[in-house]
């Protein structure tokens, strides 16, 4: 028994020993786990706090060290942590989905601006950075060849429209617009010149060249200039040949001034000799005048003019009167006046200065007037009311000439 006792007390003892070994192993295994559970809760709390930061959805709240702590008494059955770690979960995930969409977004955005980037490439974490490298230096790169394609848009448009970088920022659909509308107007504007200078051309006997405008203007600017020149002097020459005329007309009116006075001179000689015809033979009576010499005896004059239409109203009718004179009594003959004959206008015709005004032509007879129409060609001034007519030689010429084709009721 005592021998039973002694083995019973070794075994004791040995396992009081063991039972204090291994109490300390398990006092150090635990300390171990307390420090581990420390570290873990502290990294994934810093983790929260890393994933939170300007992402606006307070994780740190629910997912600390406090919560995830050993010393939560929620944390005795882990119940604290099973609570917080799932918002871990959740919140990378929504990190990883929104890394995700940034990436397809910046693949897409590459695209657009001629930078081929894959999403996965920049979701991967070794080749990311490398990726938005690229990314950015391709989008500069395009962003500075637009900007130069912008400035020389804005130059071109600058030389019809008013506009600038900024309004092309701020608005560039009006801006491009207007500027069409503007080279639509130029355009039209060319087109429009180019056959007017198509049809100057034509006048000139000079083609006008589309390809080569400057040369083709150039020639027809000469042609028309020669052109003009020569109208120019055709002008010139034309101009002195009117002088010339009315130098003519003028030496023509004199001559008639001087046809006139001889033949009134001529008539008053002619009276003298019939006075001479009355002193020698009274009783012979006077002689038959010719027709001729009885409307050269005739003079009218101007009542009334027309400026407007370059008529005159006389007052000789259709039957003019002239008085004859005999020893035994007067005698009054009737010379008729008809539509066509030709008169004569005169001012101070009894003066010894007469003066041409116009020649005239009868065109409408009444019985104690006529209207006669202005040959404005042959003024030398303007008629007045109060002028004389009178038929001069050359009148009474062509006026017996038409005598003659007219029936004979007209005649007398």
């Amino acid at each position: 028994m005592g021998i039973f006792n002694k083995v019973v007390n070794i075994l004791v003892l040995v396992f009081a020993v063991a039972g204090v070994a291994l109490s300390f192993l398990l006092f150090n295994k635990r300390e171990m786990l307390v420090a581990g559970w420390e570290e873990m809760s502290s990294s994934i709390a810093q983790t929260a706090k890393s994933l939170e930061k300007d992402s606006g959805m307070k994780l740190s709240a629910k997912v600390n060290k406090d919560a995830l702590g050993h010393k939560n008494p929620d944390n005795a059955d882990l119940s604290g942590v099973k609570r917080a770690l799932p918002e871990l979960t959740k919140a990378a995930k929504q990190i990883n989905e929104q890394r995700n969409a940034l990436a397809d977004s910046l693949s897409k955005t590459g695209h657009m601006l001629e930078v081929n980037v894959s999403a996965s490439d920049l979701q991967n974490v070794s080749t990311s950075a490398d990726k938005q490298k690229n990314l950015l230096a391709g989008a500069q790169k395009t962003a500075d060849r637009n900007n130069v394609i912008a400035q020389n848009y804005v130059k071109s448009a600058n030389k019809l429209i008013n506009t600038n970088m900024n309004a092309l920022k701020a608005n560039p659909g009006a801006v491009a617009a207007n500027f069409d509308k503007k080279i639509d107007e130029t355009k039209n504007a060319n087109n429009a010149y180019a056959n007017t200078l198509t049809g100057i051309g034509r006048t000139v006997g000079k083609n006008f060249n589309r390809g080569d405008v400057q040369r083709s203007a150039k020639e027809i600017e000469k042609a028309v200039a020669n052109q003009k020149n020569a109208l120019d002097k055709a002008h010139r020459d034309l101009a002195g040949m009117r002088n010339n005329e009315r130098n003519l007309k003028g030496q023509i009116s004199n001559k008639d001034n001087q046809i006139r006075q001889k033949n009134n001179k001529i008539a008053e000689l002619q009276k003298d000799i019939q006075r001479l015809k009355w002193l020698l033979d009274p009783d012979s009576g006077k002689l038959e005048p010719v027709e001729a010499d009885l409307y050269a005896r005739i003079e009218g004059r101007v009542e009334k003019v027309q400026d407007r239409w370059a008529f005159i109203v006389i007052n000789l009718g259709e039957k003019m009167p002239v008085i004859e004179h005999f020893k035994k009594g007067d005698k009054t003959r009737y010379l008729s006046l008809a539509q066509g004959f030709p008169i004569t206008v005169a001012r101070k015709l009894t003066s010894d200065e007469p003066e041409f005004v116009a020649k005239a032509v009868i065109v409408q007879v009444n019985d104690n007037c006529a209207v006669a129409s202005i040959d404005k060609d042959s003024m030398q001034s303007e008629v007045k009311v109060g002028d004389s007519v009178y038929f001069t030689k050359e009148n009474i010429a062509e006026l017996l000439k038409l005598k003659e084709k007219m029936p004979t009721s007209t005649k007398k």
